[in-house]
Order: structure tokens, then C-alpha cells, then sequence
């Protein structure tokens, strides 16, 4: 569990959100995109939110919704201010986000974890995504606020997996990564005298496209997989 100074803290961070979504998440009735939504149903389950999972993507995605639909639904608010709302992993109408709810939501363990990008430029195409050592320092940043002695790092997709293993690697880290059954990529490190046990798996948004549907069952499994782990 996390203190609402905690909360708050993390809430300033552009790609910060957590892990709990409503039942009618990107059905009609959600409250996902109404105003002051998701943040304040974050604040009032605070009480099973995280503070040692994190579940870490690249960076937030260019998803476009039809916005005539969803303002019909009442699903979004199109015209409300800038303030950080926590949406992010919370789109309405994003195949991938939904994708997430559903896998975690069986996922006790997993369920309430802290949610992030290693970088907060918005693009779809992930190889236009170049993550800088800025952006992990802004990860540890993080760290430091989440305050847990020993962390459990989720990774969605090899890029994300990488980039982390790569920093340690040019510190002259010296990291084995583990493979199992299920193709999940593990190994663990310290970082300012914090533990840290990375999971490199699929990306959900990958196994609900075109190319890589037929790989929704991997995910599942992987993100079972883990959850029994943590």
C-alpha cells in the first residue's frame, strides 16, 4: 500500500497510472474518460494499490479513439483541462489497454501495481523510440519515490526489457538473463541498494493486432506466470 503523498508525487509524472480498472471499462457506462477519471477511483482504492510492482512499457502510444462515439457513450470528456488524469493504460476503446484489464484482473498479485513508460514521447512505432539514460534516472526517480527495499519490474516487450539491461550492462553490471518455459526473460540486480527482479514479457498491445492475436494466450500465461512468482 502507498501513501496519498506517494500518490500524489507520482501523479506529477506524465505517464504514471496503476494497475485497477472499473468493470465497465470500454463499455458504455465506463467512467474511465469522465472528468477527474481515472485519479480520483485511484484514490479511493488506494488501500490496494503497490508499492513494490511496477509494470513498465515503452512509451505511451499515438491510439486515436472516434471521438464522436465516445462522447455519444459519455465514456470521455474531450474538452476538460490538461491536468494528469492517470489515463495512461486506461484508454477508452484501446484493444491493448482492454486487453490488460482483463488479463489482470484474475491477477491478485499483480492487480494494484504501480504502472509507467520508461519514456513519455508518444509514438506508435516503437523503433522511432530511442530511450536516453535521462529516462531511466527518471525511473529510479520513481523508485525512490515508491520507497519498497525490493522491487519486482514487469516489462512489456524486448525493447523495454532491454533498454533497463543495457543501462546496467554499461555500468558494468554484470546480469544473466534467464529464459523459461513460458519465454519469460528474468534476472535480477541492485540499484542503490534496492533489489530488483526484472520480467521481460510480450507486449499486450502486440497479441491483440494483426500479427501477433494468435499470441493472447502466450501473454496470459506469462503474466500468470509471474503473478504466482511475486
Amino acid at each position: 500500500m502507498i501513501k496519498i503523498e506517494q500518490f500524489e508525487e507520482l501523479s506529477n509524472c506524465p505517464t504514471s497510472s496503476w494497475a485497477i480498472w472499473t468493470d465497465k471499462f470500454n463499455k458504455k457506462g465506463c467512467i474511465e474518460g469522465e472528468p477527474g477519471q481515472p485519479k480520483n477511483y485511484f484514490i479511493k482504492n488506494l488501500f490496494v494499490l503497490k508499492n513494490n510492482i511496477i509494470l513498465l512499457g515503452l512509451n505511451p502510444s499515438e491510439f486515436t479513439e472516434n471521438r464522436k462515439k465516445l462522447e455519444d457513450k459519455k465514456c470521455i470528456n474531450l474538452s476538460e483541462s490538461n491536468e494528469n488524469l492517470m489515463r495512461n493504460f486506461h484508454t477508452v476503446g484501446h484493444r491493448g489497454d482492454n486487453c490488460l484489464k482483463e488479463t489482470i484482473c484474475n491477477l491478485n498479485n499483480i492487480q494494484g501495481a504501480y504502472m509507467t513508460d520508461l519514456a513519455a514521447v508518444i509514438k506508435t512505432d516503437s523503433n522511432k523510440v530511442i530511450i536516453r539514460d535521462e529516462d531511466i534516472e527518471i525511473f529510479k526517480q520513481k523508485l525512490e519515490i515508491l520507497g519498497a527495499n525490493n522491487f519486482h519490474v514487469i516489462c512489456f516487450g524486448d525493447k523495454t526489457f532491454y533498454a533497463i539491461f543495457n543501462y546496467f550492462k554499461n555500468k558494468g553490471t554484470k546480469i544473466k538473463i534467464e529464459i523459461n518455459d513460458f519465454a519469460v526473460k528474468e534476472y535480477s540486480t541492485c540499484l542503490d541498494e534496492k533489489n530488483i527482479k526484472l520480467y521481460g514479457i510480450l507486449h499486450y498491445s502486440y497479441v491483440v493486432n494483426g500479427r501477433g492475436n494468435h499470441r493472447r494466450n502466450d501473454f496470459e500465461r506469462q503474466m500468470e506466470y509471474v503473478n504466482n512468482k511475486l
